[in-house]
C-alpha cells in the first residue's frame, strides 16, 4: 500500500506544518525521505517520490538559485519539499518561489518553528509511516 504526502501531514510533527505552496501535489506518492546537502550535492541521488528536507542554507540569499532548485526537484519527480528554519535561514520567502511551486505542483511545507523540531524527528515520523505501510 502506498502513502501520500497528504497522509504524512496528518502525523507527528508535520500535522502542525504550514503548506506554503503546491497544494495540488498533496496526493503525490511517497517512496522515501532525504536531506538535501550543501550545493545540491545529493540531487544526483534523488529518486522519484522522495520528500526532500532542506533549509536552502547555501542558497538562502539567491532567489534565482532557489527557483532553479525547485525546477530540478520537479524534474527528479520528488513528492514534496520540507523547508526548515523559514524566517531564520531564509528570512522571507520570495513570492516567485511560491509561484513556481504552485505551477510545478511541488508541495512546499514548513514545519512549525518549535525548538524540538529537527530534521531527524521529521525523518523518523515519515520513515515510521512508510514502514507501517
Amino acid at each position: 500500500m502506498e502513502i501520500t504526502l497528504e497522509q504524512v501531514l496528518k502525523i507527528g510533527i508535520l500535522k502542525n506544518a504550514a503548506i506554503l505552496a503546491g497544494k495540488e501535489g498533496l496526493k503525490n506518492k511517497i517512496t522515501g525521505v532525504t536531506v538535501l546537502g550543501e550545493e545540491g550535492s545529493s540531487l544526483l541521488n534523488l529518486k522519484p517520490g522522495e520528500i526532500v528536507i532542506t533549509s536552502c542554507n547555501d542558497i538562502k540569499n539567491d532567489v534565482e538559485k532557489q527557483i532553479h532548485l525547485m525546477q530540478e526537484l520537479q524534474q527528479k519527480q520528488v513528492a514534496g519539499v520540507i523547508l526548515f528554519y523559514l524566517g531564520y535561514v531564509i528570512k522571507r520567502l520570495d513570492a516567485r518561489i511560491i509561484g513556481i511551486c504552485d505551477k510545478l505542483e511541488i508541495p512546499l511545507i514548513c514545519p512549525p518553528n518549535e525548538t524540538q523540531v529537527s530534521y531527524a524527528a521529521v525523518m523518523n515520523d515519515i520513515i515510521s509511516l512508510l514502514m507501517r505501510k
